[in-house]
């Protein structure tokens, strides 16, 4: 497994691969090509047909500032080799000085084609949490203090850097009203979920609520390009945040706490397809705990490759019956349905 870094990350939304990953390929080619007078980006595939919506131009210009940038949307080139393609170039004095491609692979993650993978290297040697278990057991260790063992100097600082980055963007999600960007005209609901007390709320109301409200908050500042942490998307940036700030107001949990839950819930597999980071999930004995496809129609090779990670001829998994997509999924894959549970909340 890689570093928790890959999985935790601060940027701007609304979206890993179309703003995040352009952010970072942009800032990559500035560093390389300091002295350019001016910038000029070509986005190419989905980055061109839904950049706008996504705010890709501008995650690119705020990355190349002060320097201005030029923004070219080519949706006709179809040979491309990914669909998050975007070329990049440098002038100085209206001579091109510096070239690059660079390809938005997901999760907030970029590949340059021709040059040495820029991934973080694997930190844990163990390749299922039944290794990771049993190391913990012999080593009298607990799972965040596995996590601060592989990860080394320095993880403790950077997850309290992502803890207190989430928190931020909960209160400033709380603070905001009016409309969301684009032409939907979407309002804010974040402030109006949290003031929305009743005096005969009960308990699980109130907790549904609240929830929803933190959770709401980091959505909408990551829809409108405000700063989030992946966890591990834009996409789904509010879950973490709202599920752990609500739980530290509620017990009295300490900021050390937060890190050590981070860290404790970071420990996912990242699922590849070549160069190609699809989705994540988690795996425990014969168990499929989580999965996430992070490229559409990636599902299916999600579930395959977390299921020839799990131990003995049956693989069991929970699911919504409510998800509907996901159930689809399941059966097509073979899955039998077992025991009905319903320990749900309805939100």
């Amino acid at each position: 497994m890689k570093s928790l870094r890959e999985l935790y990350s601060v940027g701007r939304g609304p979206s890993s691969s179309h703003t995040i990953g352009p952010w970072r390929a942009c800032r990559l080619f500035r560093s390389e090509h300091p002295d350019a007078d001016r910038y000029e980006v070509t986005l190419f595939g989905s980055l061109a047909l839904t950049g706008r919506g996504h705010l890709t131009d501008v995650a690119v210009r705020d990355a190349l500032a002060p320097v201005p940038a030029g923004i070219l949307w080519n949706t006709e080139r179809t040979d491309l080799p990914h669909p998050n393609t975007m070329e990049l170039r440098a002038y100085k004095n209206g001579a091109l000085t510096g070239e690059m491609t660079a390809l938005s692979v997901g999760g907030g993650a970029i590949s340059i084609p021709g040059r040495p993978d820029t991934e973080r290297p694997e930190v844990y040697p163990e390749k299922s949490y039944a290794e990771i278990s049993a190391f913990c057991s012999a080593n009298k260790l607990r799972l965040s203090d596995y996590v601060f063992l592989r990860e080394g100097e320095g993880i403790r600082e950077y997850l309290f850097t992502i803890w207190n980055t989430m928190k931020q963007s909960v209160s400033d999600g709380l603070t905001r009203t009016g409309e969301l960007p684009g032409g939907l005209k979407v309002e804010r609901k974040a402030q109006y979920l949290y003031n929305r007390r009743h005096i005969d709320e009960s308990p699980q109301t109130r907790e549904n609520r609240l929830v929803c409200a933190y959770a709401f908050a980091v959505a909408e500042q990551n829809a409108s390009g405000g700063e989030i942490v992946t966890a591990p998307t834009c996409g789904s940036s509010g879950v973490m945040p709202a599920a752990l700030l609500y739980m530290q107001e509620e017990r009295g949990f300490s900021d050390e706490a937060m890190v050590r839950a981070l860290a404790a819930g970071g420990e996912a597999l990242w699922i590849w397809d070549g160069a190609e980071r699809i989705g994540l999930g988690r795996v425990r004995g014969s168990e499929l705990l989580a999965v996430a496809a992070l490229q559409p129609g990636a599902g299916e090779r999600c579930v395959r490759a977390l299921a020839a990670r799990c131990a003995g001829p049956e693989v069991r998994l929970t699911c919504a019956e409510e998800n509907g997509r996901a159930m689809r999924l399941y059966d097509r894959l073979g899955f039998s349905r077992g025991a009905e549970e319903r320990v749900w909340f309805s939100i």
